[in-house]
């Protein structure tokens, strides 16, 4: 990961003198780790139970659990009633 990272940061300061070679390596190793995140939440989410003779398994309905979102949903902060503090 780091190796991209390093390659990454080459090729930014290469193209962008402006950006120092540090900063390209970070910015580089943060943009493939987040990357690789997501190809391996993608690649997780795939069935591996279909076999290749069985035709009804494409028929079947998508279930609330197989659906995969990448980014997290907002917490939904409610403001509680406050009882009658005197």
């Amino acid at each position: 990961m780091i190796c991209f990272g390093v390659g990454i940061g080459l090729l930014l300061h290469w193209l962008l003198p402006a950006i120092d070679l540090s900063i390209g390596v970070l910015i580089g190793v943060i943009a493939f780790a987040f990357a690789f995140q997501i190809v391996a939440r993608l690649m997780l989410s795939i069935p591996t139970n279909i076999e290749e003779g069985d035709e009804d398994a494409e028929a079947e309905e998508i279930k609330p659990s197989d659906v995969v979102y990448l980014v997290g949903g907002a917490s939904s902060r409610r403001r509680r009633k406050r009882k009658g503090v005197r």
